[in-house]
């Protein structure tokens, strides 16, 4: 644990996640997919993203939706 605060983990992911949820709530469409950078060979995560999924219709992508007033949200990895 401290190894990864040491490095900068922590601080990297959390980051992530903030522009995650910037981009959902800055978004001006009904339907959003927020593009996630996958992440690098070798690079750690303790977190998924959110817990949100690909797949728009998975009930925790709704329940995110719903709290931002969206009609759908998921997300896709860019390479």
């Amino acid at each position: 644990m401290l190894y990864h605060e040491l490095k900068g983990d922590y601080l990297r992911e959390a980051r992530r996640q903030e522009k995650i949820i910037f981009d959902i709530e800055q978004s001006d469409d009904g339907d959003v997919v927020v593009s996630v950078e996958r992440l690098k060979s070798g690079e750690w995560s303790n977190i998924k993203v959110l817990g949100l999924s690909e797949n728009k219709d998975f009930w925790i992508n709704k329940d995110v939706a719903r709290y931002f007033g969206k009609r759908s949200v998921a997300f896709d990895y860019s390479d």
